[in-house]
């Protein structure tokens, strides 16, 4: 959920702002990198380290290493998709 969020976030900027704000990278690399912000594991697996012993343990990090799998999963479709977009002229007007 955490990846999605990201691109809501960056979309109401760039709404709120009226277009000032605009991602320089482009809408397909803001919608792939929030897709694969919800790797996070890291940080996951250093607070199951703390919270978890023995089986408990070794089932939290399992889960967090099929989520780190899911996400790289869900973020290949979105680049090989967004990669098949045809590209959109620097002068045409932003639409939606």
């Amino acid at each position: 959920m955490t990846g999605y969020t990201n691109t809501v976030n960056a979309w109401a900027v760039d709404r709120v702002s009226g277009g000032r704000l605009r991602p320089p990278v482009g809408w397909a690399a803001i919608a792939g990198g929030g897709t694969l912000a919800g790797i996070g594991f890291k940080v996951s697996l250093l607070i199951a380290n703390l919270a978890f012993t023995e089986r408990s343990l070794q089932e939290a990090k399992v889960g967090i290493l099929a989520a780190v799998v899911a996400s790289s999963l869900h973020s290949s479709p979105v680049y090989c998709f967004t990669a098949q977009l045809p590209a959109r002229p620097a002068t045409a007007p932003y639409r939606c």
